[in-house]
């Protein structure tokens, strides 16, 4: 996150195969750390619990996310639904490329969303 939030552990929970951590924070947290950790939400990642504000993370070190087996990635599963929505929504209801031809809906969309977390950017 570019925005840390201060928070401690309050709850460790063992599941079958898992552990649950339950993080709370009493801070109040600015506009931007609340929409970073929204959107962080369903994702999969790394955490690091550190106890000081100034401390580094070294990228470099971090394990590489390894898929379950069987489980898809991100893009393949945006793939899929673009793909059902195409299906479902444009294909054939048109009469253009566009509704012909999913590879060329699909990099028209992933474009779009690509604009999009651009325009995001600082």
């Amino acid at each position: 996150m570019k925005n840390p939030i201060p928070a401690s552990i309050s709850q460790v929970k063992t599941m079958s195969r898992y552990v649950r951590i339950v993080l709370d924070t009493q801070e109040t947290l600015t506009p931007e750390q609340k929409a970073e950790l929204f959107d962080l939400y369903d994702q999969t990642g790394w955490v690091y619990f550190l106890e000081a504000p100034d401390a580094k993370i070294k990228t470099e070190d971090l394990p590489e996310i390894q898929l379950e087996e069987g489980e898809k990635s991100p893009s393949q599963r945006l793939r899929g639904a673009l793909f059902v929505y195409w299906d479902q929504n444009i294909r054939g209801k048109k009469a253009d490329a566009y509704s012909v031809d999913f590879e060329l809906f699909y990099r028209r969309q992933m474009e779009k969303i690509i604009d999009q977390v651009k325009e995001r950017l600082s």
